[in-house]
């Protein structure tokens, strides 16, 4: 059991799945801060539309 940690497969395996919970919470970094531009974004810098 002790020898499994220390596997190459182990840290192979580690590694990818410390990018891939990198990768995950920087688009919802991403996400939130675009909601963030949709929900206070100021009305009077938008173009009207007419309808």
């Amino acid at each position: 059991m002790r020898d499994d940690f220390l596997s190459a497969d182990w840290a192979r395996e580690h590694r990818k799945t410390g990018r891939d919970f990198h990768k995950v919470l920087k688009h919802i970094a991403r996400a939130w801060v675009r909601l963030s531009a949709i929900q206070f974004d100021a009305p009077w810098r938008r173009r009207a539309t007419r309808h």
